[in-house]
């Protein structure tokens, strides 16, 4: 979602640089629509009414397509040609407007509205679907003051929630898969108990018979017999009586080898679901996919491991703490997958992991959060040992990394530092043993 004044930007951005621009062709991605420029310097334009953004395109190579939707083939039925101007109509909220020569788009960007076509003389043309008139607002929107002013940052700020939002759909299929895994698991372990416990009592049955063999009538047939077991205690045995007491003895042999070949096909079936338990716990998992993702299903082809950047814990508050595995990861974790409104932690002048604490923009800092994520960047750092030590603390959009710096290196741009001090890593954080 896009404040008005971010709006603002980029379309005093969008005027300047794609009026006169041709509308070469229209696609499908991510869920919203790109249109392709020809004769401008930005590459396209896009938009997402459900996201509820627009931001001009500096990359289209990022851009997958997919198949067309009504919109898209409303847009390349209705609006093709050049474009004349670009606009902000403020007075209906977050409402933009694309005009050509001889006609004009409107396209709302709050909840739940379509978009429309309209020609010159303001007469529909073709709409998403059936919507009353736009209405005035009955007082203007609130300003909030934008993130950035740079309007080619939304797009990378875009894919940034598109990484950020498959790595938590991922992480959520591999923790329905670990708790799948810990169902099979019990379910095999009471299985080979079982299957133990049959297997043992067949082969007891079966000596006991053959060694009293002598002093039964091998042809005869029994629903039961009482003989001496090895210890000499007398032992009921029941049997087939459609069987003679020798055939009785051959299936009770033969039932205890199933038993013992279930007993090691068991085993196996066991040993491999304990592994893919220990891949996953140890931050090594298999790739999801995607004709398998809605299942969760994990696939088994281990050319397809992929690594997870970061650790993850989760306070009693239910903020979710994300700690990079090495320098790397902290990269990736820092720049790629935190927000801006995120805040980082770090231990002042030492090596250590990038921490990253889910926060939302309006979102304030607790007391308890602070400590919880000042202790993280001192326990995953060289002052593991004593847990004292100074401590960076700020937003991510704080965080900065120039050309050329190594691996997890960064410039703190602006920032608190507090000193903190624990005996320990904080009771009220759990880790999500997922990663």
């Amino acid at each position: 979602m896009m404040h008005l004044s971010e709006l603002s930007i980029i379309i005093e951005y969008l005027n300047t640089n794609v009026t006169g621009a041709l509308i070469s062709n229209v696609y499908r991605s991510f869920g919203g629509t790109l249109f392709k420029f020809f004769g401008s310097n930005t590459k396209g334009l896009y938009f997402n009414t459900r996201e509820k953004v627009i931001f001009p395109v500096g990359d289209l190579s990022k851009y997958e397509k997919e198949p067309i939707s009504r919109i898209e083939e409303g847009l390349r039925a209705n609006f093709t040609g050049r474009v004349s101007k670009i606009s902000l109509i403020q007075e209906y909220g977050k409402v933009v407007k694309i005009e050509m020569a001889s006609k004009y788009l409107i396209i709302p960007l709050f909840g739940g509205r379509g978009i429309s076509i309209f020609d010159s003389s303001g007469k529909m043309v073709w709409q998403e679907k059936k919507e009353t008139p736009l209405t005035a607002l009955a007082k203007p929107m609130k300003h909030i003051s934008p993130e950035t002013e740079e309007p080619l940052e939304f797009e990378k700020r875009f894919f940034f929630r598109i990484k950020e939002k498959k790595l938590v759909q991922q992480t959520a299929l591999i923790d329905k898969r670990l708790k799948h895994l810990k169902k099979i698991k019990l379910k095999l372990e009471l299985q080979l108990e079982d299957y133990n416990n049959k297997s043992r009592e067949f082969f007891t049955e079966a000596g006991i018979l053959k060694t009293n063999l002598y002093q039964i009538e091998g042809n005869s047939r029994k629903e039961s017999i009482k003989i001496p077991d090895m210890s000499g205690e007398i032992v009921e045995i029941k049997l087939d009586p459609g069987r003679t007491v020798i055939e009785n003895l051959q299936h009770f042999y033969k039932k205890a080898g199933k038993y013992k070949t279930g007993i090691d096909h068991t085993k196996n079936r066991l040993a491999t679901v304990k592994q893919e338990m220990a891949d996953i716990e140890n931050g090594v998992f298999d790739k999801v996919p995607p004709e398998t993702e809605k299942e969760g299903v994990v696939s088994s082809k281990i050319n397809n491991r992929k690594h997870i950047p970061f650790h993850r814990y989760k306070s009693r508050t239910g903020k979710v703490f994300l700690v990079g595995k090495g320098a790397k990861d902290n990269d990736e974790l820092t720049f790629k997958i935190a927000s801006p409104h995120d805040m980082w932690f770090h231990a002042k002048d030492l090596s250590g992991s990038h921490v990253i604490m889910k926060l939302g923009k309006t979102e304030n800092l607790s007391k308890e959060d602070k400590f919880n994520g000042s202790v993280l960047a001192l326990y995953y750092s060289k002052a593991k040992k004593n847990l004292k030590g100074e401590v960076w603390i700020t937003r991510r959009k704080n965080i900065v990394k120039k050309k050329g710096m190594s691996p997890g290196k960064v410039l703190v741009r602006k920032g608190d530092v507090e000193h903190v001090s624990a005996d320990k890593l904080p009771e009220n954080l759990q880790k999500i043993r997922s990663e």
